[in-house]
């Protein structure tokens, strides 16, 4: 926690974090001014939680936007432990009628997803943020 003390001063911005299974309850992050995202938020309307999907849909520039922690098609790193997860964003995501998915959580600077996926995890963006104006 101590880490995450010392990053989170250094950020700017409204910080928001989708809980996976190695963080924290909101508790500890919201001392932080972090937001924790569990379950579904749709246009800032909140839908429970599937099977431990966390992910926000949003409208940006026109374009319908699904921002999740596991990407909706990746074919560099699939694993079959993730198929569950991947299987249902990517149902979500068609249900939704999403353009784009903005993601983290693959370890490789080798892209390998569908083309609307977008890939924003750290050593992919060299350790910096990344303005959504510059992704889309």
């Amino acid at each position: 926690m101590d880490t995450i003390k010392t990053w989170a001063k250094h950020l700017n911005g409204h910080i928001i974090l989708f809980k996976e299974n190695h963080d924290l309850g909101a508790s500890a992050y919201s001392e932080l001014g972090i937001e924790l995202i569990e379950g579904i938020l749709v246009n800032k309307k909140r839908i429970p939680a599937l099977e431990n999907i966390n992910v926000v849909i949003t409208e940006i520039k026109g374009l319908r936007i699904m921002f999740s922690n596991f990407p909706v098609k990746n074919d560099i790193e699939e694993d079959e432990r993730f198929r569950p997860i991947t299987d249902k964003l990517f149902e979500i995501f068609r249900g939704y009628n999403c353009d784009i998915n903005v993601h983290g959580h693959i370890h490789s600077y080798i892209l390998g997803n569908a083309p609307f996926c977008r890939n924003v995890s750290v050593k992919t963006t060299g350790f910096k943020p990344v303005r959504i104006r510059e992704m889309l």
